[in-house]
């Protein structure tokens, strides 16, 4: 290489570098101001997850508010009483009955679709079901 080629290679590289400097430069504030608006943004979150926050526990102390409230009715009701439920009569209503033809001696229910029952429902007395094979 001749001295006169590589001078201007030289002043090319030097030339370049300085235009990449240069757009260095124009982009910092810009860069600053990215970041600036990713600060803001952080903080931006931060406090909408804090009022979140704040909320869910305040919904949450209303809900345990609620529970001890009902607890408390539920408590000055005193205590559950067993009681057999209750049909209730209605004009031309009666109480549910087994059929006649559900019916055998001896208080049995026996199935009437098929002439061999596999199974027989005893009511003794209308209390309890006991359930027992019936081979004919």
């Amino acid at each position: 290489m001749r001295p006169r080629e590589s001078e201007i290679k030289t002043r090319d590289e030097v030339r370049e570098i300085r235009s990449e400097v240069t757009n260095i430069h124009e982009m910092l504030p810009k860069v600053r101001l990215v970041e600036h608006y990713a600060l803001c943004a952080d903080s931006l979150v931060i406090q909408m997850i804090e009022k979140n926050k704040e909320a869910q526990s305040q919904s949450l102390g209303e809900l345990q508010q609620e529970l001890k409230s009902l607890k408390a009715l539920l408590l000055s009701r005193g205590p559950p009483t067993p009681s057999t439920p209750t049909i209730p009569s209605f004009p031309g209503y009666s109480k549910p009955s087994i059929p006649a033809w559900q019916l055998a001696p001896g208080d049995h229910l026996l199935c009437p679709y098929f002439a061999r029952c596999l199974l027989s429902v005893s009511v003794p007395g209308g209390r309890g079901i006991s359930i027992t094979s019936v081979n004919w």
